[in-house]
């Protein structure tokens, strides 16, 4: 039976939903364990309307939580209890096998507050508890891989910043080197030029010479 529940209570593309008759809801100070909803769920039950005359709700399951919107007023406006401040789920088979019930903190005020809901028959009861630990486990895999991914970008924020930035270093000038035919070219032209320097100096001197001596 347990595993005929678990087919059919499995989450597809397609989020699964659950009619059912809300009972109402009361404070509790105990958010989570077994047989904590027993007395709550009891109180309820026995101070409830008759079934035909309690609010006909249909139940979303999803990974965001539970989402409950009213049936007879279509105007009232749907009720997400969010998923992260779900604590406990249960089929309270000792007061009614038809019941299903959760204890949710309140964003309102932060209280913990105890909701029960009577389904059709005691299969979908178990099935709306078994998709909605399903749901935990799903958003908990979720929230453990986008936290990975966010260590993982903060580490390599953290290493990037620590690396030191890289200095431009001044290259030194390389002068051409010349080849050894123009050095050559050049040392014979220097010592043409002297050359030609040395005769027109002696040239003078001779003329200077014989000019006196004459």
């Amino acid at each position: 039976m347990f595993n005929r529940l678990k087919d059919r209570a499995k989450i597809t593309d397609q989020d699964p939903k659950f009619k059912a008759r809300y009972i109402g809801n009361m404070e509790t100070f105990t958010a989570s364990g077994r047989g904590c909803t027993t007395s709550g769920v009891q109180k309820l039950w026995d101070n409830s309307e008759e079934e035909h005359f309690l609010k006909r709700v249909q139940l979303k399951i999803t990974t965001a939580g539970i989402h409950m919107k009213n049936l007879d007023n279509k105007k009232e406006q749907e009720l997400l209890f969010n998923i992260e401040n779900i604590s406990f789920c249960n089929v309270d088979t000792i007061v009614n096998s038809r019941i299903f019930s959760w204890i949710a903190r309140s964003d309102a005020d932060k209280t913990l507050q105890l909701h029960a809901v009577i389904c059709k028959s005691s299969e979908t009861a178990k099935a709306l508890s078994i998709v909605l630990s399903r749901a935990f486990q799903m958003a908990y895999k979720d929230w453990k891989s986008s936290r990975s991914k966010t260590l993982r970008e903060n580490e390599k924020y953290k290493r990037s910043k620590s690396m030191p930035a890289p200095t431009l270093s001044k290259q030194p000038e390389v002068k051409p080197a010349l080849s050894k035919q123009y050095s050559m070219d050049n040392d014979t032209h220097v010592n043409n030029n002297i050359c030609e320097h040395c005769n027109e100096t002696r040239l003078s001197q001779g003329s200077g010479d014989s000019m006196t001596a004459f």
